[in-house]
């Protein structure tokens, strides 16, 4: 990239220290991993880049309860037929930790995966569950999108 921005319309090597001091805190931010620890304590959560660790904790007080929420996302050039089976696989579920901020646990496709894993966090945080933006068909469990619904899991 230096190289490259060396002989950037005749400039010289003034563009080169002025992409890096943008670029450097941004592949930082990119690079920078998370690992959470639910605890019946509280919330452990420690961020790592190669092999700098920092992190905080989050006390069980802080946290509201653990949200499963629903939005439709396609994969590009995807598109449904409308009917619940067709549908399934383009809805992405996301398993939240309501505080503020809100801490994100996992996300996926899977609606069964993602209430188990809000099944786990709540009950070792003493957390009540609830679903935002969906329901499950009781014959078959395949997940209907809903627009403003939230209701509490089982």
């Amino acid at each position: 990239m230096s190289d490259a921005l060396w002989g950037f319309a005749g400039q010289g090597p003034w563009p080169v220290p002025i992409v890096w001091a943008v670029a450097l805190p941004l592949a930082a931010r990119l690079l920078t991993t998370r690992e959470l620890q639910v605890t019946t304590a509280g919330v452990r959560l420690t961020r790592h880049l190669f092999r700098l660790r920092w992190g905080r904790f989050l006390p069980r007080d802080r946290f509201i309860g653990v949200r499963v929420g629903c939005a439709y996302v396609p994969p590009r050039h995807s598109h449904g037929d409308g009917s619940p089976k067709a549908e399934a696989p383009l809805l992405m579920f996301t398993t939240v930790l309501r505080a503020r901020p809100d801490i994100t646990l996992g996300f996926g496709r899977d609606v069964v995966s993602m209430e188990a894993l809000a099944r786990r966090a709540g009950a070792v945080l003493g957390l009540p569950l609830e679903r935002e933006g969906y329901v499950l068909r009781a014959k078959d469990g395949l997940p209907l999108r809903r627009r403003g619904l939230g209701t509490m899991l089982p």
